[in-house]
């Protein structure tokens, strides 16, 4: 049995005509009536990709916001951009079983953080203690990496659609 609660998706980088048209498949088959392009504006009726083509082309980005899905969680839609290396942020909002949340795959790296409400990643125990034997053990350049990658913003880039080539 799943749970729903509050999450958001902002895609960016480089999609061809092919992929939008295999987000909108997944979109219209998973999520209708629980995302929209805003927050209580949840579309019942199914997306077009000449309605994402049209939003991108406006926001040069393309996002997805809901206040009911299935565990927070957007699992079709993130392993169609994983397997075509187009970059994303989701964060996930806290629950009774769960705290908040945000995923990161830059089209090549791919971390999962605990995150405050406003999106911003979380380092663990866990993390704190690679942190601090990184820099007992000489390697600080590593720990100062390390700790960047969690606490540099994730900004994506601009999401363009590329032209198909006759």
């Amino acid at each position: 049995m799943s749970d729903y609660y509050g999450a958001s998706i902002e895609i960016g980088g480089k999609v061809s005509r092919k992929n939008i048209e295999e987000m909108v498949s997944i979109i219209n088959a998973h999520y209708i009536g629980q995302i929209g392009f805003e927050y209580g504006e949840e579309s019942e009726d199914p997306f077009s990709a000449d309605a994402l083509i049209e939003r991108i082309t406006s926001e040069e980005s393309l996002s997805f916001v809901g206040n009911a899905v299935r565990n927070g969680w957007f699992p079709e839609l993130e392993q169609l951009l994983v397997e075509n290396a187009i970059p994303f942020v989701r964060h996930s909002e806290a629950s009774v079983e769960a705290d908040t949340e945000m995923r990161v795959f830059t089209g090549e790296k791919d971390a999962t953080y605990n995150a405050t409400d406003r999106g911003d990643a979380l380092a663990n125990a866990t993390q704190l203690n690679h942190f601090l034997h990184l820099i007992k053990d000489g390697r600080c350049d590593e720990a100062v990496s390390a700790i960047q990658e969690i606490t540099v913003g994730h900004v994506l880039p601009p999401m363009r659609i590329e032209q198909e080539v006759a």
